[in-house]
């Protein structure tokens, strides 16, 4: 059902963008020759763009995963390259209509002679942002995850916490576009934090397991004190869970689903609880997960991977929630976007009394870009609220 969905949506999309690209694009050229090239050439593109979701799905075993892989990173680019043209296709629609209604009411309206030659000026600037929108935010995208230092106060916080330190990784898509040099970087540069926990909140892979290259072992990697602690993604729905999670356990992993773990710092107590994405059938349960015969701990921290699980969570009584998804929207315009569907993008926010913090993603997800968003690992300390 999500892949039937998926290809629809996709192909859908794809009619919607050549339909609207013809228009603005192809159909007010006047040589014949050049609009019938730019027809094929618009029609052979979108083909393309609607085949490859199917190819990614359906024939993983067709092409060598290697050039499964430089496939998928052309159409990605694509996608993101057709997303700012659309972008600014749509603030130059807005820009024309203002500027011909001014004319309109001074009396001076635009002939149609000069409207062509606005309309050809409009598409060479909009193709030419595209284009450089598309470049820098690869050259963005390819940096290295900033190391972002998070100080989170609370105030009755136990001497004996204060040097306890959490990790955080999220959103690392591993069998998407990640490489494993990418993947070892990550892991090395966590360990060389040496964390007292590292909290992986959710889309670690992005791939069926029968379609995995083997990267996802390095994650076994990790080193820290007190262990490495999952919970489940969207992306581990789509990917097929039944197999994931087993495989994740025999990689060391604690994945937490509507459960948690005490442990014991000194004479203090620290719970790491997690609930599943509610993408799965086995809902999201902050209640459940925070419940624990042993009573309550001094600090209780939920892993969440979509900040909406707050709103349950301060309820539940917790006093911290890490989660990732939004990816921050990862590139304009997607970075206006995605507040209208969550509450908290990035960083840390305080709900009722209750602290978030939303990692920006690791990795990324679609196309390798970046644009007004980074790439994140963070670094968690608590302290006494000043």
């Amino acid at each position: 059902m999500i892949h039937f969905a998926f290809t629809t949506i996709s192909i859908t999309l794809c009619i919607i963008l050549f339909a609207t690209l013809y228009h603005r694009f192809v159909r007010s050229i006047q040589n014949p020759k050049w609009k019938k090239i730019f027809q094929i050439f618009l029609f052979l593109l979108f083909t393309g763009m609607a085949i490859v979701p199917l190819f990614r799905r359906h024939t993983p075993s067709f092409l060598p995963l290697q050039w499964q892989q430089h496939i998928l990173a052309l159409y990605f680019l694509l996608l993101g390259f057709m997303s700012f043209i659309m972008t600014y296709l749509f603030l130059a629609f807005i820009a024309e209509k203002i500027y011909y209604f001014v004319r309109k009411i001074i009396g001076k309206p635009v002939e149609t002679t000069r409207r062509v030659w606005l309309t050809h000026v409009f598409n060479f600037a909009i193709l030419s942002l595209s284009g450089v929108s598309t470049i820098v935010g690869m050259i963005i995208c390819a940096q290295r995850p900033d190391i972002y230092n998070v100080t989170i106060p609370f105030k009755k916080m136990p001497d004996d916490l204060k040097n306890f330190k959490i990790v955080q990784i999220s959103d690392l898509h591993i069998d998407g576009l990640a490489s494993r040099e990418w993947l070892q970087d990550v892991v090395d540069r966590v360990n060389a934090m040496r964390p007292s926990l590292v909290a992986i909140t959710g889309d670690l892979i992005d791939a069926p397991l029968a379609q995995s290259s083997g990267t996802i072992e390095l994650i076994s990697k990790l080193q820290s004190t007190y262990g490495t602690y999952f919970v489940t993604g969207n992306h581990e729905y789509y990917s097929g869970p039944e197999e994931w999670i087993p495989y994740f356990k025999k990689l060391g992993l604690k994945v937490l689903e509507n459960e948690n773990v005490l442990l014991q710092i000194g004479k203090s107590t620290i719970m790491i609880a997690g609930v599943p994405d509610q993408a799965f059938p086995i809902k999201p349960d902050p209640q459940r997960a925070i419940t624990n015969p042993q009573g309550k701990a001094d600090l209780s921290i939920l892993l969440a991977h979509r900040p909406q699980s707050c709103f349950d969570a301060v309820k539940a009584g917790f006093n911290l929630q890490l989660s990732g998804h939004s990816h921050a929207g990862q590139f304009f315009p997607w970075t206006f976007v995605v507040k209208f569907i969550q509450p908290y993008v990035k960083g840390l926010h305080n709900l009722e009394g209750m602290w978030i913090y939303v990692n920006q993603g690791t990795g990324f997800w679609g196309p390798p870009i970046r644009l007004g968003t980074h790439s994140e690992i963070t670094q968690i300390h608590f302290d006494h609220e000043q």
